[in-house]
């Protein structure tokens, strides 16, 4: 709602149905050159899933409640998010483009799973995606060996809101990793919780490269985790980390927010005791960090059962930030946290209303350009654009929400419906935890009689017996190869890195078998003659390979 001044048209939910629909009812208006975009937006707004935010008429009371949300086009009061009830319908997009340059997710990243059953009362996403439906395991296998073959990439990861849930997890990575471990790929996981089947899938994983273990308790104290509706013991948490120690890895990622709803000092203080424990199962003969700590503030979301709640303010959450880094942090443990200053402000846009366009127009004309970005952020900027348009950010962050209040986000239906919400907000407040729905149906109001209903692939059926396959290891027997190439005009603001990133995904994309070196991490012998600085063009630059 904050820009729904700004855009024509959004979409809400899935977007594979959509956008074909989109694009024929486009075309069709097209055809006719008589036809206003009045029409066309009256022809989408008749499409699931689209919302065209100017056919609805929003109205203030004196103290800046909305009054009420007038739909101006007859029958079209609300917005119903497109959803596709089987992801297996549309094929994973195996033909991606690779970039030069590298990037934050530099793999080929496969969806899994759509949606969570988990039911974690601060997820949006897990709120609006539901219901789960699962990839075919075969579709899986299809995607990440085309998808290699397509884009030559090193890493492979398994995406999705909680991949370790998944229905075959452990026979799916057995028999991906025997169709894949000769090619030197590392498969990693988005993140995993620590209830799933962590060493299982640590000995996979580790058959090739150890990749980074990211876990996320969320809280520190079981109080917290069962208000959030976490479902994680100390107990589980700690044999998790200590799987992991064990299997390998001398470093875990662990990930905690502050500020969640009904939160003590001494929940924090229980974070802390929890690290340092964790810190203490990690092996002792390292002077290394064993653990990296990240702290993030909460941000209650639209769609959730904290939607009603107050954010932290943000002098508190400065607060409670220094408390964890000053106690957390030591030789063995690195503690990362977010700046306060952007989540106060993602909090504002969080459950905002569409007074805020105005704010986002004025501040970006006044040089708010790249705000994700910490450096550039500044707060002033937007702390004025508010004054300017006399609006108080306290009255989107520390406000208590009345359950009966209008919200901004009411005519925008995601499936969960608003009761359910409400119910999960008391069970919070009370301590009360919610079970998987995969168990049993909890009434949420997702799953209806068109077909929307949890896809979930159990068992290792599915797969051919496999025999144990380990990435090959160099004979020394292998063709060195000599090759020329020119390095001019746009490529010459490559790196050398890059550049050498370039070559061997080319090569994996042309099927060569390259030769590998051993250790903990093998990498393709491939060495170039020089390394030519940035920004220097060159006629005859020279690279042998091994295949």
């Amino acid at each position: 709602e904050p820009v729904a001044k700004i855009f024509d048209a959004m979409v809400i939910g899935d977007g594979e149905e959509a956008a074909l629909s989109i694009c024929r009812t486009v075309r069709e208006w097209k055809r006719d050159a008589t036809k206003s975009k009045g029409e066309l937006l009256r022809e989408l707004s008749k499409l699931r899933g689209i919302y065209i935010p100017s056919f609805f008429e929003v109205q203030y009371d004196a103290q800046g409640l909305i009054r009420s949300v007038k739909a101006l086009e007859k029958g079209y009061t609300a917005v119903e998010k497109a959803i596709v009830p089987d992801l297996n319908s549309y094929p994973f997009p195996s033909q991606q483009i690779v970039p030069f340059t590298e990037l934050v997710h530099d793999r080929f990243t496969i969806e899994i799973a759509r949606g969570c059953s988990r039911g974690c009362r601060f997820c949006q996403a897990g709120m609006i995606y539901r219901p789960v439906r699962e990839r075919h395991p075969l579709e899986i296998l299809r995607a990440a060996e085309c998808g290699l073959n397509e884009t030559g990439f090193e890493d492979l990861s398994l995406l999705s809101l909680s991949s370790g849930d998944y229905s075959c997890v452990v026979p799916l990575l057995k028999e991906l990793m025997a169709r894949i471990a000769d090619r030197h790929v590392a498969v990693s996981f988005s993140s995993l919780r620590m209830d799933s089947a962590v060493s299982e899938l640590m000995k996979e994983i580790k058959k090739v490269r150890k990749t980074s273990f990211t876990v996320a308790p969320e809280a520190g104290s079981q109080r917290l985790r069962d208000i959030i509706n976490k479902g994680l013991t100390d107990d589980q948490i700690l044999e998790a980390a200590r799987q992991i120690y064990e299997g390998g890895w001398n470093l875990i990622k662990l990930y905690f927010m502050i500020g969640l709803p009904y939160e003590q000092d001494s929940d924090l203080m229980a974070t802390v005791e929890l690290g340092k424990k964790i810190s203490r199962l990690a092996p002792q003969g390292r002077k290394k960090q064993a653990l990296n700590v990240s702290v993030a503030c909460f941000v209650p979301k639209a769609h959730t059962p904290f939607q009603w709640m107050p954010q932290l303010a943000l002098e508190e959450s400065k607060r409670r930030i220094s408390f964890m880094r000053e106690r957390l942090a030591g030789r063995r443990v690195k503690v990362k946290w977010n700046k306060p200053e952007a989540s106060w402000l993602e909090g504002i846009f969080s459950r905002g209303d569409r007074r805020l366009t105005e704010v986002v127009v004025e501040a970006w004309s006044n040089g708010a350009h790249f705000d994700s970005w910490t450096e550039h952020l500044n707060i002033d900027i937007w702390k004025k654009a508010f004054r300017s348009h006399g609006l108080d950010p306290d009255f989107y962050l520390l406000r208590h929400r009345d359950p009966d209040e209008t919200m901004p986000w009411d005519h925008i239906k995601p499936g969960v419906c608003k009761e359910f919400l409400a119910q999960e907000w008391q069970k919070a407040q009370k301590g009360e935890k919610t079970p998987d729905c995969r168990e049993h149906c909890l009434g949420c109001g997702v799953c209806d009689d068109r077909g929307i209903s949890p896809v979930l692939f159990d068992g290792s059926h599915w797969f051919d017996e496999t025999v144990p396959v380990q990435p090959k290891q160099s004979t020394g027997t292998f063709k060195r190869y000599r090759l020329h190439f020119t390095k001019l005009e746009k490529a010459q603001y490559l790196s050398h890195l890059e550049l050498s990133r370039l070559f061997i995904r080319a090569f994996g994309r042309a099927g060569l078998d390259l030769v590998y070196s051993g250790g903990y991490h093998p990498m393709p012998k491939v060495s170039f003659a020089t390394a030519l600085p940035v920004g220097i063009e060159s006629l005859s630059e020279i690279m042998d390979i091994h295949v």
